[in-house]
């Protein structure tokens, strides 16, 4: 990047200035909500213009913002990182998430959350929008009093979860120049010396996935030898050069396929026919039709790695994190 995004970048005051802004902002669109309509400089604001607001803009925002500034959104602008930090200040035991242990449960929430919507009429509702905000707000605060390093944003948020799943097709990234990583001695990155510890734990020196980072900008204020900066990087390049593959994160691409034909009608109806004779309605039907339809393309998925692994002769396993990836531009 320039000198003048270095400088930028580099800012005590950024990214943390936007972060309070969006945090304000989002703050008058819940006031929005409870209320009903607010009136300022003589324009009234209603419910109706919150709603537009969340879910006609900001909500596209994000899918568009991931392909072409990966993730942007999380590390210089979200207010639920900034909750789940402000919890964090409140921390009295330092403890920590084993993600490698737990890190499938955000997965798991993700269709959770999207099945509530579903079914709940979430983008129609100001008093349901507001209860999953409020919610939401909550989590991220006390996940941050009882645990460090943005806690929520890595097992919880929905938004981080697909985020940090398609961010790994952007065309920015951030990097690191190897040929000062190698001779550094002091490693102020990993040390987090000016600005505090890397939130996602990643070793800054050898990043080579979006996937992790937030873009929070804390390694390139942390570097003194400007070598860690947000770059233009091939979109999809790590997926080509097959960069932290995860099998928990392969099988979640193509559960995500499989939502496709859930929120599509002529999906629903085509796998309706498979357990229509159980004249179910209402949320039980929903609710089917997530059971029925993302397992039916797990299963498929199943036996094409199966069939992959026996053709080129290597394990199951290893079949079945491959073979997600590459479906990841089609989802």
């Amino acid at each position: 990047m320039t000198t003048i995004t270095q400088k930028i970048l580099k800012n005590k005051w950024f990214p943390n200035s936007l972060r309070f802004s969006a945090l304000l902002f989002s703050i008058f669109l819940m006031l929005l909500l409870y209320l009903g309509s607010i009136k300022l400089f003589n324009i009234k604001f209603t419910s109706y213009w919150a709603l537009f607001v969340i879910w006609t803009l900001w909500w596209p925002f994000l899918y568009i913002s991931v392909l072409f500034f990966s993730r942007i959104w999380c590390g210089f602008l979200c207010p639920l990182g900034l909750a789940n930090e402000a919890g964090e200040k409140f921390r009295i035991k330092k403890k920590t998430i084993n993600i490698a242990k737990w890190g499938f449960l955000a997965y798991v929430l993700f269709f959770v959350i999207v099945l509530l919507e579903q079914i709940s009429g979430l983008f129609i509702s100001e008093k349901i929008t507001l209860l999953f905000f409020g919610i939401f707000f909550i989590a991220a605060f006390v996940l941050g009093l009882l645990f460090a390093r943005w806690s929520f944003c890595k097992i919880i948020c929905p938004i981080g979860t697909i985020l940090s799943v398609f961010s790994r097709l952007s065309f920015i990234g951030l990097r690191t120049q190897q040929d000062k990583c190698k001779v550094c001695k002091t490693f102020e990155c990993l040390k987090g010396t000016n600005a505090g510890f890397c939130p996602t734990y990643i070793n800054i020196p050898l990043i080579q996935s979006n996937k992790n980072c937030l873009l929070c900008a804390r390694c390139i204020k942390n570097c003194p030898y400007d070598s860690a900066d947000i770059k233009f990087v091939q979109p999809g390049e790590e997926v080509l050069k097959e960069s932290e593959f995860k099998l928990e994160e392969s099988i979640f691409i193509i559960a995500l396929l499989g939502l496709t034909f859930v929120l599509n009608s002529k999906g629903t109806e085509f796998f309706r026919k498979f357990f229509g004779f159980l004249n179910l309605e209402g949320a039980s039907l929903r609710t089917s039709d997530f059971i029925v339809t993302i397992g039916f393309v797990l299963f498929i998925f199943l036996v094409l790695a199966w069939i992959s692994s026996k053709i080129f002769r290597i394990d199951l396993t290893t079949s079945l994190k491959k073979t997600g990836y590459i479906y990841l531009p089609l989802t």
